[in-house]
Parts: C-alpha cells; sequence; structure tokens
C-alpha cells in the first residue's frame, strides 16, 4: 500500500486521477505489477454529488445557492456512492484504489476497513465513533457531540465521517472524508448523505479544544488505513493457503 499525500487538493481532480488509474490497471496484461495505493490531502471546497438527483437534497435552496454564488464554489459530480457532501478546508480525505481481486477481498471487507479506520482515528483522540448511527441505511460514521453516549437521554449522534466508493472492473476507488476542525455551516445546507434528518459535527466540536493538527490526522489515517488493509490482506491469504 502507497500512500500519497497531496497536501491540497481538488476532489474532482483526484477522482480523475483514480478513474486514469483504475483505467491503466483494467485489462493489463501487467495489473497483478500496479500497487495499491491512497490518496490523502485536504480537499478545496466544493459540494460533490454522485447523480444529478442528490441536488434534491438541499435542505434550505435560497441559502444553498446564494452561499455556491457568493462563494464561487462548484458542484461537481464525482463517480462514487454516499449523496451530497459538501468537503472543503479543516476536512481531510482518503481516496485509496484497491484491486479487490489481487487483494482477495471483498467489497464488504473494503468498506469494514474503512470503518475501522475512521473508528480507530477518533478513538485515537478520545471520541467513540459509531456504525450505521441508529437504524439501517445511515452509513458512515457517527458520533455524540458530548461524547458520552452513556448519559441519561444523549442528544442524537451527528455524522463525522463520510463514506463513498466506487467499484468496475474489480478495483474499487474512493473511501472517506473526516471532518476535523471545518466550518460545519454547509452542512446546515444540505442533507448530508442524502439524509434527510442527519447532522454533522467534527472532532473540534466535540473536543472543545484547540486546533487539531490536520497533518496529525492525515498521517494516522494513513497508517491505520494501511494497517487494516494488510491485516485484512493476510487473514484472507491464510485462508486460500
Amino acid at each position: 500500500m502507497e500512500l500519497r499525500y497531496l497536501g491540497r487538493a481538488d476532489p474532482a481532480r483526484v477522482a480523475e486521477w483514480l478513474a486514469e488509474e483504475r483505467s491503466r490497471r483494467v485489462g493489463s496484461p501487467t495489473r497483478s505489477a500496479f500497487p495499491d495505493f491512497a490518496y490523502i490531502y485536504e480537499p478545496e471546497e466544493c459540494f460533490s454529488v454522485h447523480r444529478e438527483s442528490d441536488t434534491d437534497f438541499i435542505r434550505h435552496p435560497a441559502e444553498f445557492r446564494d452561499y455556491v454564488e457568493r462563494r464561487a464554489i462548484p458542484i461537481v459530480r464525482i463517480m462514487r456512492g454516499g449523496g451530497i457532501i459538501w468537503h472543503g478546508r479543516g476536512q481531510i480525505v482518503l481516496a485509496p484504489l484497491v484491486d479487490l481481486l489481487r487483494a482477495k477481498l471483498s467489497f464488504k471487507e473494503y468498506h469494514c476497513i474503512l470503518e475501522k479506520t475512521c473508528i480507530e482515528i477518533l478513538r485515537r483522540w478520545n471520541i467513540e465513533g459509531l456504525r450505521n448511527r441508529y437504524r439501517d441505511g445511515a452509513e458512515g460514521i457517527w458520533a455524540y457531540e458530548k461524547n458520552d453516549p452513556f448519559e441519561f437521554n444523549p442528544v442524537t449522534p451527528k455524522k463525522i465521517a463520510f463514506r463513498g466508493t466506487h467499484l468496475s472492473g474489480g478495483i474499487i476507488t474512493h473511501g472517506f472524508a473526516l471532518n476535523v476542525a471545518p466550518d460545519l455551516y454547509p452542512f446546515s445546507l444540505i442533507h448530508p448523505c442524502n439524509l434527510p434528518d442527519a447532522e454533522a459535527t467534527s472532532m473540534q466540536k466535540i473536543l472543545g479544544m484547540e486546533p487539531l493538527s490536520l497533518d496529525g490526522v492525515m498521517f494516522a489515517a494513513g497508517h491505520v488505513f494501511t494497517k487494516y488493509y494488510r491485516e485484512s490482506k493476510k487473514k484472507n491469504a491464510a485462508k486460500v493457503s
């Protein structure tokens, strides 16, 4: 697993790079020689969607239109699941390319690696990450802003990490975006991931402390993702043998 730290980058451009890298591999006689890798970066501001219909999940259309026009924010279409999402400063994105056939990983196992990566990153900063919130279909990672899921009548968990992937030719691309310390206002304008009752939070909002090191979280993401990726490959290789 190669880790490719990009600093700040445009999510649409990164999506193009992933598509180009996948095209190089699919059908190539030297496919097995290409390494799996992950881009890790802080995204330039945009709203990304998978389908045009994702724009139906705007919570406040007039405010959304004013915000987008005033700040000249692009709305980009990216081939990945997950619905409408805001990207911007204070967020990190981990966008891998993994040949599932060669790695002997299933689609479900890959998603499990992404989820475990997010949860462990949060745990390193003393935040408990939750899978699928409190109902089926609410994918991604959620967290309580009070950081205490055991208190009486706790507040509803909010979304802190957003997962979206694309599978083609046995190769899966994209991964997750994690809110470290972004401006949360743009999330109030949309229904994140097309979930009408979802709200977003961040590590910074939960911890209420001095600004977090974005680079520190980026490097943790690369380290943890690589660990779970290798563990899963090793486990599946042992099953085959």
